[in-house]
């Protein structure tokens, strides 16, 4: 696989795979004031990421990094692909982790909430689950479009 945007999905699931909330998230992303973004990440950025992670986002998330590679969008300071260590999933997901131990290692950061050490974290099929400080994971959406809307 190349360095390349080409074929959105190449190298995540074939179309009939990938559902509708996909769609949905991006959808949704349109049309919420995006206030800054540094455009898509690569194929291959994202398969590196996962590599060092030791994980693989979801397919919403993957489709997110795709399109913008990180994002503040109407609020939120999603996580992504950039060189801004306070935004930057990898860096972000290990330090957290080294605080608190009760994250499963299938979970990536995708937000500081700006609350009292509270976070926001995704799994690989996509849950969002809140994290207060040094406590277990609460499921608090089904999906990163669910939480973008209600939040």
């Amino acid at each position: 696989m190349g360095s390349t945007k080409t074929g959105i999905l190449e190298g995540i699931c074939c179309l009939s795979c990938v559902g509708v909330i996909m769609t949905k998230l991006l959808e949704l992303l349109e049309n919420k004031r995006v206030l800054h973004h540094l455009g898509g990440a690569l194929i291959d950025e994202i398969a590196t990421y996962e590599q060092n992670l030791g994980l693989r986002f979801s397919d919403e998330y993957r489709e997110y990094l795709l399109k913008y590679g990180e994002a503040i969008i109407e609020g939120h300071v999603l996580t992504g692909i950039c060189n801004t260590d306070s935004r930057n999933v990898y860096r972000t997901t290990i330090k957290e982790r080294m605080y608190n131990t009760n994250i499963p290692l299938d979970m990536y950061l995708i937000e500081y909430t700006g609350m009292e050490s509270m976070t926001i974290w995704q799994n690989s099929i996509g849950e969002i689950y809140e994290v207060a400080y040094k406590c277990p994971p609460r499921k608090i959406f089904d999906s990163l479009h669910e939480y973008l809307i209600n939040t």
